[in-house]
């Protein structure tokens, strides 16, 4: 193996790690969303925010808009 081959191997390998670390990433972010998803559903609505409401009003408009175009 000389030289070339080695840098070779070794842009193969940062590239892949690079890969790897950004899948890595986005599991982590898609568990964290999921998570706090989860807890937020859990929380009684008496206790929402209105920030919360106003958010859980957008999805629900969203979501009937999406079933009328149906």
């Amino acid at each position: 193996m000389d030289k070339s081959d080695l840098a070779a191997l070794e842009h193969d390998v940062a590239q892949e790690t690079a890969a790897c670390i950004a899948r890595n990433e986005q599991r982590i972010a898609f568990l964290t969303e999921r998570e706090e998803r989860e807890a937020f559903l859990r929380k009684p609505v008496t206790q929402w925010t209105d920030a919360e409401w106003r958010e859980f009003h957008r999805y629900e408009n969203d979501a009937r808009k999406w079933t009328r175009s149906w």
